[in-house]
């Protein structure tokens, strides 16, 4: 018989902005995929999540970040190198500008332009960028005492992952980096609210 785990390694969906475009997701409790009892497998089946995520052609999450800038912030490439990049993948060049007079979205339109292979190459050179993250919890069976949750609290055990801030937020902060969102990522209508496209 195999010993217990201390600790379960939770691949868990970060919260990406969606707007329609695609076929939502079935939702799961708490954005969670996936439970393991070795790090290693956990980082293997996050590996292999993140490729079939990318391989999807879903831009939405890129969309929102709002602009080149911080597209490349996304990347390890330098600037022209970043560029070059997306000239070898075939992947147009990328707007100047966010809104153009008339209400057109030039980076709307740069992404709705994309195949889906471009976007999976977009993906890969955004080497920074996750769908997925990996979190460590203490693996409890039956139930833990309020007295033992708060000598976790008091004392984790060294193998634990301290929590920061952001693992309790559900409003995608804990994925973006500054500022976490566009302050306005499409434009209103004339009733004052977005446009969903």
């Amino acid at each position: 018989m195999s010993k217990m785990p201390q600790t379960l390694w939770i691949v868990r969906r970060r919260n990406l902005p969606e707007y329609g475009l695609f076929p939502p997701r079935p939702p799961a409790p708490f954005r969670l995929e996936a439970a393991f009892g070795s790090r290693e497998d956990a980082e293997a089946h996050l590996q292999q999540r993140e490729r079939e995520e990318a391989e999807v052609g879903n831009w939405e999450p890129l969309f929102a970040l709002g602009s080149l800038r911080d597209l490349m912030k996304q990347s390890d490439f330098d600037p022209p190198v970043f560029m070059d990049y997306l000239i070898d993948c075939g992947i147009p060049e990328p707007p100047a500008g966010l809104y153009e007079p008339g209400g057109r979205d030039p980076w709307r339109d740069w992404f709705a332009g994309m195949s889906r292979e471009q976007v999976s190459a977009l993906y890969a050179g955004l080497h920074r960028f996750r769908f997925f993250e990996l979190i460590e919890v203490p693996f409890v069976v039956g139930e833990a005492g309020e007295e033992q949750w708060q000598a976790w609290d008091r004392e984790p055990p060294a193998t634990w992952q301290q929590p920061s801030a952001d693992d309790f937020e559900d409003d995608g902060s804990e994925y973006w980096p500054d500022p976490p969102y566009p302050q306005d990522p499409l434009p209103p209508d004339e009733g004052g609210d977005a446009i969903p496209f």
